[in-house]
């Protein structure tokens, strides 16, 4: 019987360890995961600080209308829009610009191919030709993709259109300054 008693006490302390190394184990892979996170978030800080936080900053004060060729470098757009053919935002941005309220000097890129059932743009829109070397060479991969452009002919502002609203107000501030100049 003592044999037997011995036997169940050595079990029981065995499961005890086991249940305690166990609990260590979690705790010590738990400061693991917590110390990966932290680095993470420290190389991903590091990242935006180093970039400034603006992805587009190297479109930036650069000059655009020698870029565009010369029927667009004549109309001197303010803003360009890079578009492409089978994107679903790109058929709103076009279907603003057809629109009667649109006044503001644009321009538009094509980054792969103009669309088979294209329909004319108004006057104060043109369409640059060879969109896709001209989007290359800029870097933009992303449509739609908008530049907005000085009097000098150097891009201010240079981001994705997400918001069509925005895109109206950024409009109409335009046309509100060429009517004061």
């Amino acid at each position: 019987m003592d044999t037997l008693t011995a036997l169940l006490e050595s079990r029981a302390s065995f499961v005890l360890a086991a249940l305690f190394i166990t609990w260590v184990a979690i705790f010590l892979l738990g400061l693991v995961v917590a110390n990966l996170y932290t680095r993470l978030q420290r190389l991903e800080l590091s990242q935006t600080t180093a970039n400034g936080r603006r992805p587009y900053k190297h479109l930036l004060n650069r000059p655009i209308w020698s870029l565009l060729g010369n029927v667009a470098a004549e109309a001197r757009p303010q803003i360009i829009f890079f578009l492409s053919a089978n994107c679903k935002p790109c058929k709103r941005i076009l279907a603003e610009l057809q629109s009667a309220s649109w006044r503001t000097a644009t321009a538009v890129v094509w980054t792969d191919r103009q669309p088979d059932n294209f329909t004319p743009l108004p006057s104060q829109v043109v369409t640059v030709p060879g969109g896709a070397q001209v989007s290359n060479e800029l870097g933009i991969r992303v449509t739609p993709f908008m530049l907005v452009v000085a009097n000098d002919g150097n891009s201010v502002e240079a981001s994705p259109v997400t918001n069509i609203d925005r895109l109206k107000r950024l409009a109409r501030e335009i046309h509100t300054k060429e009517i004061s100049q």
